[in-house]
């Protein structure tokens, strides 16, 4: 599984021969998203301009942007309401291909509820948003999960617009135990750490 990430909280994953894009953003943040062909788009709220740019994805997609069990190309995708409120209509995302299970959580505000945490308990990789959460609800969301890797996302990075929390800071809250940043994430199921929780951080490709 190759694991990219492209600013915000838009990712593609490769896997299976099969391309995923999750949540491609409009240019209104000060990041340009470059055309992408995909397989499956994903997009947790298809309403708002975090994650609805679908100008910028080509090809014969399937779209999943709702709660739902999804079998698409041999990825399964689970997706959740995220919560109440201003986030009754978020879509938390749980996929799982080459029998690896990516976490993707948009700008969740708050720890899981006891139904989220039934579908999300023991993914191997948890894609965190870093600024739509407190450091508490960070850490309690970590140890809910209790991934073997994590990825930040939705944090500041240069020439974007919206206000976002820095990396640092959660960076701290970790360890200071993080990866050099990498181009991209490629990870196979026998080669997931055992013994702890590894911070990686990717470069935003864009």
């Amino acid at each position: 599984m190759h694991i990219t990430w492209l600013g915000m909280s838009c990712f593609k994953i490769q896997a299976n021969d099969t391309t995923i894009i999750i949540n491609p953003y409009q240019d209104k943040f000060g990041l340009k998203l470059s055309k992408a062909k995909a397989d499956i788009l994903m997009s947790s709220s298809p309403e708002e301009d975090v994650s609805n740019n679908f100008s910028r994805i080509m090809g014969d997609f399937f779209q999943v942007d709702s709660p739902g069990e999804y079998e698409i190309q041999g990825t399964f995708i689970y997706g959740i309401r995220a919560g109440e409120g201003d986030q009754k209509n978020t879509t938390i995302f749980l996929l799982e291909s080459e029998d690896i299970r990516v976490a993707h959580l948009d700008t969740i505000n708050h720890s899981l509820t006891d139904q989220q945490l039934e579908t999300m308990e023991g993914a191997d990789v948890l894609l965190l948003p870093v600024s739509s959460l407190t450091p508490e609800k960070r850490q309690k969301l970590i140890s809910q999960i209790e991934p073997r890797i994590i990825i930040p996302m939705y944090y500041n990075i240069p020439k974007c617009k919206a206000k976002l929390e820095d990396l640092t800071k959660f960076s701290k809250e970790m360890g200071g135990k993080t990866t050099n940043p990498m181009d991209k994430l490629i990870v196979k199921k026998k080669d997931l750490p055992q013994d702890e929780t590894q911070l990686i951080v990717l470069k935003p490709n864009v």
